[in-house]
C-alpha cells in the first residue's frame, strides 16, 4: 500500500487516482538493479586458466615428492624380493641337483669289494639298501619342494655320516686284508711255493687298489649328499635374506640340525632324524652279504 499525494489516503500500490480525491498519482519508482561484480579477467600467460595459488603449489609439490619416494621404494622392494627369490630359485636347483647325484650313485659302483669285477654296484650287491637310498633321496626332494629345509638337510648328514664311515672302513678293511694275503703269499714263495705265489700276491693286491679307488658310486653318493646339505642352508638363509657364505653356512647347518622338523603333523627333533637315518642304513649295510661274507666283518 501507498498514500496519496494529495490527500494522503491510504491506495493500492498500482492505482493511477486516488479513490478519494480522485488526484492522479505519480507512476511507481522501481528500484534501481544492484551491479554484479565484473569477472576476473583471464590470465593470458596461463591459457585462459586461473593460475594456481601458492598453497596449491606446494600442495603440488608435496604429492609429487611422495609419488616419487613411493615409486622409488617400490622399485627398491621389487628388487630385493626378486633377487631373493632368485637367490632361493638358484640354490634349490643346486640341491635337486645333489639330490639327484644320490639318485644316480645307486647305480654306479658303490660298495666296490668283488674281486672279480671293480663294477659291482649297489643294485647288484643289495636291493634293500638301493631302495632305502632312493626312499630316503625322494622323501629329501618332497620336504625340499616344501621348503621345509632342514628335513633334506637332516637326511643327507645321515647318508653322509653312514656312507663316509662305511666307505673308510671298507677302504682299510680291503687293503688290510690284500696285504695280508700278499705277504702270504710272499712269504709261501720263500718257502717253497716258488715265484708264482708271489705274482698272485701282487694281483691281489692290485686288485684291492684298485676296488678301494674306483667306488665311484661312493664319491658321487657323498658328494650328492654334501652339495645338498650345503644347498639347503643357503636356501634357509636365503629366505631369512642373510648373506651367504662359510661362516652363515655352517652356522645354519647347526641351527638346522637342533630345529624340530615337522613330518606328518608330528614334530621331532631334526638331529633325531639324522640318527634314525643312519640306524636304518648301518642295519642294512651290516647284514649284505658279499660271496657269503657279511660286510659287518669288514666294519
Amino acid at each position: 500500500m501507498k498514500s496519496c499525494s494529495q490527500c494522503h489516503s491510504l491506495i493500492p500500490d498500482d492505482a493511477g487516482f486516488c479513490p478519494e480525491c480522485g488526484a492522479k498519482q505519480p507512476p511507481q519508482q522501481v528500484p534501481p538493479a544492484q551491479p554484479q561484480p565484473a569477472p576476473q579477467q583471464a590470465n593470458p600467460q596461463a591459457g585462459g586458466q586461473q593460475g594456481p595459488s601458492a598453497q596449491q603449489q606446494q600442495y603440488v609439490q608435496m604429492a609429487q615428492s611422495f609419488a616419487q619416494t613411493g615409486a622409488q621404494t617400490a622399485q627398491q622392494l621389487s628388487q630385493q624380493f626378486f633377487t631373493h627369490v632368485g637367490s632361493m630359485l638358484r640354490w634349490e636347483k643346486i640341491a635337486y641337483i645333489g639330490l639327484g647325484m644320490i639318485a644316480i650313485s645307486v647305480v654306479l659302483p658303490l660298495i666296490s669289494i668283488s674281486i672279480f669285477s671293480c663294477l659291482t654296484s649297489m643294485v647288484n650287491i643289495s636291493q634293500i639298501m638301493t631302495f632305502a637310498v632312493l626312499a630316503l633321496c625322494c622323501l629329501a626332494g618332497y620336504y625340499a619342494s616344501e621348503e621345509k629345509y632342514n628335513i633334506p638337510l637332516s637326511i643327507n648328514v645321515g647318508l653322509l655320516l653312514t656312507f663316509a664311515v662305511i666307505y673308510c672302513k671298507l677302504h682299510f678293511a680291503i687293503a688290510d686284508f690284500f696285504d695280508k694275503t700278499k705277504q702270504g703269499a710272499k712269504a709261501a714263495s720263500q718257502l717253497g711255493g716258488g715265484p708264482d705265489m708271489a705274482f698272485i700276491g701282487s694281483i691281489l693286491q692290485d686288485s684291492a687298489n684298485k676296488l678301494v679307488g674306483l667306488g665311484i658310486g661312493v664319491y658321487f653318493l657323498l658328494a650328492g649328499a654334501l652339495i645338498a646339505i650345503i644347498a639347503c642352508a643357503a636356501c634357509r638363509l636365503s629366505r631369512k635374506k642373510a648373506p651367504v657364505n662359510i661362516g652363515t653356512i655352517c652356522t645354519e647347518m647347526k641351527d638346522a640340525i637342533l630345529e624340530p622338523a615337522e613330518m606328518g603333523g608330528q614334530r621331532i627333533p631334526a638331529f633325531i632324524l639324522t640318527i634314525l637315518v643312519v640306524g636304518i642304513l648301518l642295519f642294512i649295510a651290516t647284514n649284505i652279504e658279499v660271496f657269503g661274507v657279511r660286510i659287518s666283518s669288514f666294519l
